[in-house]
């Protein structure tokens, strides 16, 4: 009798110890799975291509990305052929929305420059990159086929601060660029009156102030004043010079 007990009591043990390795193996598969296929797409990206042969050429393309678990939406900022095709929104509009699988992103996505245009692209990380490729497409848009994107959220932070133009009628005219939550605003002084403000869009070193074009570097902001016979406009009247330079103070 006890030796008939013993053997139950053995093989109860044995299934309840096979039960429990068994559920804590499968824990461990999806957990170790959960962390392999859970990649940090959130951030701000960048791509940025410039010829010095021809300017039509140049581009720059801008992804605002925020991650909840598996699930991605985001927001595109493209501007092609030397800035003549600006494929953007000023306000926050995400027109990226999709879900992680595998470490891979796949996404549907919405225009902004032709309202009717729609596509698909996927999204993976590689060596700490970003890789955009799109997978089809309707429509008129101008994100690129495909391109790798380097994560410049920090670089962003530095922009902040009073850039003044020193070369033109005695440091009249000031740019002030703010951040505020995620979004970046500028401000043009003639001397302390506010004369212009809105929202920024700022693409790697390119930046929009408006109607204003201007290019980010170190400490200087680079704005072109004046057009050709093509596009005519004189942002500042008062300044002769086509490019203007604002140092940061």
């Amino acid at each position: 009798m006890l030796k008939t007990i013993h053997i139950i009591t053995v093989i109860f043990l044995s299934i309840f110890f096979l039960c429990h390795n068994a559920e804590r193996t499968k824990f461990e598969y999806y957990r170790i799975s959960e962390n392999i296929n859970t990649q940090n797409f959130s951030g701000t990206w960048n791509y940025e291509f410039n010829s010095d042969e021809n300017e039509l050429l140049n581009k720059t393309f801008e992804l605002n990305l925020v991650q909840n678990k598996d699930i991605i939406k985001g927001q595109y900022c493209a501007v092609a052929k030397g800035g003549r095709k600006i494929d953007c929104n000023d306000n926050k509009a995400f027109n990226i929305t999709g879900k992680i699988k595998d470490q891979i992103a796949y996404v549907d996505f919405i225009g902004f420059y032709d309202p009717k245009s729609n596509g698909k692209a996927k999204l993976y990380l590689d060596n700490g990159n970003l890789v955009w490729e799109i997978l089809s497409v309707k429509g008129e848009v101008y994100a690129p086929k495909k391109v790798i994107l380097k994560n410049d959220s920090k670089a962003k932070n530095s922009i902040e601060g009073l850039y003044v133009l020193k070369s033109c009628e005695n440091s009249r005219f000031k740019v002030k660029i703010e951040k505020k939550d995620s979004d970046f605003f500028y401000f043009v002084f003639d001397k302390n009156k506010i004369i212009l403000k809105g929202k920024a869009s700022i693409t790697k070193n390119q930046i929009s102030l408006g109607k204003m074009g201007g290019e980010l570097s170190e400490n200087t902001l680079v704005i072109q004043n004046t057009g050709n016979s093509m596009n005519e406009y004189n942002h500042f009247t008062q300044c002769d010079e086509k490019y203007l330079s604002f140092i940061k103070n």
